[in-house]
């Protein structure tokens, strides 16, 4: 009788720890997939915190590996319709056509950080992204390492003043991509090896700050409003930055642009680009047909040219109103190949001339 009791009691211990091990696994343990759809999903993981800015939810370290190595549309951790403040960090997702989603939570409440999510996605099948994030304001992206996903490293649907910084993003289509978006803050991100390092459309009044760009097509491409590009580093792509057609307001000063096809290429209207180094492209600047009303003064426009042309103009003209000089300072930008000219004529169909061109370089 007393074997038989130890012999039950053994038994509900086993299944006891099976349920526990099921459905509450601890953070060091591997998983396929998190699930959480509503607040009353956090409850079934019994992850630390209560859910408060205070004291959010931590879901930390998990390891999450689709066994079907990414031939399915699963995702690794798919939140939504959440108002409880979480934390996403340090777990390793790999295989998944989406490794993060996150969509419609409450403003302010999520933080993506510290992740690594690797080879994900790779087919043609449809949209493919490391973290996918939809409907959902304020979010916070940082320091996580993104790999190998078919289609973006990090895509952004109708969410607003989101901070995404510090990411390094590698052998996607596109490193990070903007949809429909306004107010982020694209902060210190490494993009390398992708076919499109960053791109929006439609979405505006947005700042990208001292980002790393070394991808195959176009470092940056940008559609929208009131967009700011400041200190960024673009190479080796055949396009630097671009600014798309139906594009206003922009401001481009203080980026490194070196050895692309053409370094900026803008249909912009009313564009401000200044004090940037272009450095060895094949051509300097291209402002097209739509390009209009835009300035360009401060920049250092040094060997922008193919090799033994140095006859050839740094840039190219073929918009309406475009000024190559600050029209008050009466102060336009430095020509590596200027000689003893005094003024510099730009390449394309306009005529335009830089009639105040700089003896030196800005510094």
């Amino acid at each position: 009788m007393r074997v038989r009791k130890r012999t039950i009691a053994i038994l509900i211990i086993i299944i006891l720890s099976t349920v526990v091990f099921l459905f509450f696994p601890p953070k060091t343990w591997k998983i396929n997939q998190i699930t959480i759809g509503g607040d009353f999903g956090f409850t079934r993981y019994k992850f630390p915190g209560k859910g408060t800015a205070d004291n959010p939810y931590i879901i930390r370290g998990y390891t999450l590996v689709n066994p079907e190595r990414g031939f399915t549309f699963k995702t690794g951790i798919h939140i939504y319709g959440t108002t409880k403040h979480f934390i996403i960090t340090e777990c390793i997702i790999s295989f998944f056509y989406r490794g993060i989603k996150i969509y419609n939570v409450k403003a302010g409440t999520c933080n993506l950080m510290n992740n690594t999510i690797l080879e994900g996605g790779m087919s043609d099948s449809g949209p493919a992204h490391g973290i996918e994030l939809m409907e959902s304001d304020e979010v916070i992206i940082c320091n996580n390492t993104i790999d190998a996903y078919y289609d973006a490293g990090i895509n952004l649907h109708w969410s607003n003043n989101c901070t995404i910084e510090g990411n390094n993003i590698a052998d996607c289509s596109r490193g990070i991509r903007i949809l429909v978006s306004s107010n982020n803050r694209i902060l210190k991100n490494n993009l390398e090896r992708n076919r499109y390092g960053i791109t929006f459309y439609k979405s505006n009044d947005s700042l990208l700050f001292d980002n790393f760009f070394n991808n195959e097509n176009t470092n940056i491409g940008l559609n929208g409003y009131g967009n700011s590009i400041y200190k960024n580093t673009c190479l080796n792509a055949l396009i630097g930055i671009e600014i798309l057609s139906e594009s206003k307001d922009f401001d481009i000063a203080f980026n490194y642009i070196s050895n692309n096809t053409e370094g900026i290429v803008s249909e912009c209207y009313n564009c401000s680009i200044y004090e940037n180094n272009i450095y060895r492209n094949l051509v300097g600047i291209y402002l097209k047909r739509d390009s209009r009303d835009t300035v360009i003064y401060f920049n250092n426009f040094i060997e922008n040219y193919p090799l033994l042309e140095s006859n050839q103009s740094q840039a190219i003209d073929v918009g309406l109103f475009n000024i190559w000089y600050h029209p008050i300072l009466l102060q336009g930008n430095y020509w590596s190949n200027i000689g003893t000219n005094s003024t510099y004529l730009i390449g394309g169909t306009r005529g335009s001339v830089d009639k105040y061109p700089l003896s030196s370089p800005i510094a």
